[in-house]
């Protein structure tokens, strides 16, 4: 603050910022900082609010608990969606879902990667 004040004293020639200049610069700095703050916090709790309850949210929250790899998770939605699992989540219930001889063609080259799902799950 004091280096703004003394840009003002020398700023008597017209030359710089006068006090004036630099209060009106601060305020604006001040109501655009303000402004940031709010709107990012709005939206935080639009995000928050809009995963309130989802399933969605659970499932990521669950897969985040367990450590699950994205490869992981991916095998994981595709299995809830093979089984016609209403909600991706209902994965974590029953350890059914991901026996062996239950896997899609598609993913039985991946068995020793949904068995590791599974005792990450379910050990």
């Amino acid at each position: 603050m004091l280096d703004f004040l003394l840009l003002a004293e020398e700023a008597e020639d017209g030359a710089g910022f006068g006090l004036p200049e630099i209060m009106i610069l601060l305020v604006v700095a001040l109501v655009v900082g303000a402004c940031l703050f709010f709107l990012f916090k709005h939206v935080k709790s639009l995000k928050e609010a809009k995963k309130g309850y989802s399933h969605e949210l659970l499932f990521d929250e669950l897969c985040e608990a367990h450590d699950l790899s994205s490869a992981e998770i991916t095998i994981m939605r595709k299995l809830a969606i093979f089984h016609k699992l209403e909600y991706d989540g209902l994965m974590f219930i029953e350890p059914c879902w991901l026996d062996v001889y239950r896997l899609p063609t598609g993913l039985k080259p991946k068995a020793d990667v949904v068995k590791e799902i599974k005792r990450k799950l379910f050990s």
